[in-house]
């Protein structure tokens, strides 16, 4: 009796493998995968957080009081994938984010951008009103090669290893504009980032049926970023010029990703998923980073900066 249980065992266990193994296989039936992605997301900075506009002793206006106003944000997703083997694939993806924005405008009077010398500028002291926008813009590009250690889909789990090359743009805008006495001065600052660079990473993928499946992945990136910072200082009705230059240089940024996903496969060739994820970039040169409230007139660049995005995907999947 024993050994008939243990033979009846055996026969469903193989049965219900071979039904994971053959009922929608992509991997060894599809070649061709690709997919779309609707996004929600959230920047966030760390750094310092410079006060912008004070109003007599009151600081009225910071940078952290701006980036809370960005919030969240849409973004979309398009990625093609192609599997020549059950061991290897070739995947290439697109994200972009719609522009964060965020203004602030504080009225009242007596408000100046704190200068190390008052007597520097003429508009930026004693305002009657002052305004700060800030707008990040950011893109990514990624294209990864695929090694499976365990074919996808086959079995309950299956580990994969990522190597590919990644581009990152991210474009950033910060402008002070303060009124006095029908006077409009502004201090424009605009950054670019260009971030090119090798990847690694890994996945794990647990597959409890032929329905579902749970993807987590772990990516790492470190960057050659081609950075440049625009900084133009105007007064008295933008007629003086008191800073005006283009500064570029080459450093080094870094980045570390994690998601985790939740597969659906509705049939053989078309599934949904939804996930959140996150990613952590440093070495950056920000907007507001860059503001120099000294009184000299020579160019600088700051590259220190890091951002965090993160946030939800849903998006669908057509295999060929």
């Amino acid at each position: 009796m024993y050994l008939c249980m243990r033979k009846q065992l055996l026969i469903v266990s193989l049965l219900f493998s071979s039904q994971l193994f053959s009922d929608d296989n992509w991997c060894l039936n599809r070649y061709l995968a690709l997919g779309a992605e609707f996004g929600y997301q959230r920047r966030q900075e760390g750094g310092k957080n410079k006060t912008l506009v004070v109003q007599g002793d009151e600081k009225v206006v910071k940078v952290d009081d701006l980036i809370k106003r960005m919030g969240w944000e849409y973004a979309g997703r398009a990625s093609a994938v192609y599997m020549g083997s059950d061991c290897a694939s070739l995947e290439a993806q697109y994200t972009y984010y719609r522009t964060w924005k965020a203004r602030e405008t504080v009225t009242g009077g007596n408000l100046s951008a704190p200068f190390d010398d008052n007597l520097f500028t003429f508009d930026f002291f004693a305002a009657d009103e002052a305004s700060v926008e800030y707008t990040s813009q950011l893109q990514n590009g990624e294209f990864n090669y695929w090694g499976h250690v365990t074919p996808q889909r086959c079995d309950f789990f299956s580990f994969s290893w990522i190597m590919g090359f990644r581009f990152i743009f991210l474009r950033e805008k910060l402008d002070m504009e303060f009124e006095r006495r029908s006077e409009v001065s502004n201090y424009k600052i605009t950054t670019l980032n260009l971030l090119y660079g090798p990847q690694l990473g890994a996945v794990l993928e647990y597959n409890p049926n032929c329905s579902f499946t749970w993807t987590f992945m772990l990516k790492g990136a470190g960057f050659v970023n081609d950075a440049e910072n625009k900084s133009l200082l105007e007064d008295d009705d933008n007629f003086f010029t008191l800073r005006d230059f283009t500064k570029k240089r080459w450093t080094s940024s870094w980045l570390i990703e994690g998601y985790g996903k939740l597969s659906y496969h509705l049939t053989s060739f078309l599934s949904f998923h939804f996930s959140y994820e996150g990613f952590l970039l440093t070495g950056l040169t920000l907007a507001p980073d860059q503001v120099d409230f000294s009184t000299s007139t020579s160019s600088s660049i700051y590259q220190r900066g890091q951002i965090l995005i993160d946030g939800l995907f849903v998006g669908a999947t057509l295999s060929f």
